[in-house]
């Protein structure tokens, strides 16, 4: 069996299994990715606002960084993940 990364527990290898994923720590190249992925997850919520197009943007991008932020400065010594890749068994 090859060795499991040092920041996957074994509980977590399984359930990575299980999902058919791969994860790697996460890298500040990461982080423009993780924007696109989280405005495109929020979008409907500023849609149907009055806000013009370019303050729709700038609004989820303080969002996301307020959040980003937060999760940084209060779980520190968390292991922040991203999914590397998706198997498909087809």
């Amino acid at each position: 069996m090859p060795k499991l990364p040092d920041f996957m527990s074994p509980e977590l290898a399984a359930a990575c299994k299980r999902a058919k994923v791969t994860l790697r720590p996460e890298m500040n190249e990461d982080v423009p990715f993780a924007l696109k992925a989280y405005m495109l997850s929020c979008d409907w919520e500023v849609q149907r606002s009055t806000m013009p197009l370019d303050e729709q943007f700038g609004f989820l991008y303080q969002q996301f960084t307020y959040q980003f932020d937060h999760y940084k400065k209060h779980y520190e010594g968390a292991e922040w993940l991203a999914i590397e890749r998706v198997f498909d068994d087809r």
